[in-house]
């Protein structure tokens, strides 16, 4: 089913390891080569490990404004929360 004006948010996805679909945390896992991206060797394995939660965070900026000086709070542990509570 196509959803229409929904992008990310169509009711009917599938998320690797979140929504209908088993995590990567085995030995092989086949995906859509749409779904990969080479990562530039100058990048570092540490730094590419942050790219989908910073992603994450930067849509929020896409869906609602956050004036300057806005409190938030991060919830969870996922990896930006445990980078941001540690830096």
């Amino acid at each position: 089913m196509v959803c229409e004006g929904l992008g990310r948010h169509c009711p009917h996805r599938t998320v690797l390891g979140i929504i209908n679909r088993p995590g990567v945390f085995a030995e092989y896992v086949a995906l859509p080569v749409v779904n990969l991206l080479q990562v530039p060797d100058e990048i570092s394995d540490h730094a590419a490990t942050f790219t989908e939660p910073v992603a994450a965070a930067c849509e929020i900026l896409e869906q609602m404004t956050l004036a300057p000086g806005t409190r938030v709070a991060l919830i969870g542990d996922g990896r930006l929360g445990c980078w941001w509570r540690k830096s």
